[in-house]
């Protein structure tokens, strides 16, 4: 007997007299019953929106050239965002990592595969921005997952959704039994640093469905 899905309970199993026999090929004399709790809810994605106004910030390692900071949004005084300044020269693959937990590592993001998008806000100066969103394990780089998302508008916030199950060319895909608790964000990926400003906020860590 198999328990229905997405649900909780009891399952009651009987064996009637005369159901099985031995080896011998002596039948069973006596019934018997018993009950087997059940549960088959899917868990609750974990997760979290960092919106950088949290009493205690995140913090934010740059690498490649990036300094990033957080400062008072340019468009809302009562808001507080991530910035990013690619400096001159940075490399291609500059960014940041955000960090809630210690050793650059965030609550584990709880992808499956069925719930493989992130969502960040971003600003950027230029339209057509490659932004990619890399999550990885803290303990070992090397079972990461990355892919890209473009902006569509200049000077202007939008909201970008990554699907991790598209993974960028050249790196690995998603595997769902990996633990993911680390993540780094590459504004204008694939092009070197010209001392351009960008922007994130409110980047929601609860993966949603792809």
């Amino acid at each position: 007997m198999t328990p229905p899905a997405n649900a909780a309970g009891v399952i009651d199993v009987s064996v009637a007299v005369g159901s099985f026999s031995d080896a011998a090929g002596n039948a069973n004399t006596a019934s018997a019953a018993v009950q087997q709790e059940f549960d088959t809810v899917l868990p609750t994605p974990t997760g979290r929106v960092v919106t950088f106004d949290e009493a205690t910030p995140p913090t934010l390692t740059g690498f490649g050239g990036v300094a990033p900071s957080i400062v008072v949004d340019p468009t809302n005084a009562a808001n507080k965002v991530a910035q990013l300044v690619k400096g001159g020269g940075a490399a291609v693959w500059s960014g940041a990592t955000i960090s809630t937990l210690p050793n650059a590592a965030i609550e584990q993001i709880a992808l499956t595969a069925t719930l493989t998008t992130l969502t960040a806000r971003v600003w950027s100066p230029d339209a057509g921005t490659v932004v990619r969103l890399k999550v990885e394990n803290a303990a070992n780089g090397l079972l990461s997952v990355e892919t890209d998302a473009v902006t569509t508008f200049a000077g202007g916030w939008e909201t970008l959704t990554f699907n991790l199950a598209n993974q960028a060319a050249g790196t690995p895909a998603l595997d769902p039994a990996l633990t993911y608790n680390k993540v780094s964000v590459f504004f204008d990926f694939g092009n070197v640093g010209t001392r351009k400003t960008y922007y994130l906020d409110d980047l929601d860590l609860s993966p949603t469905g792809s």
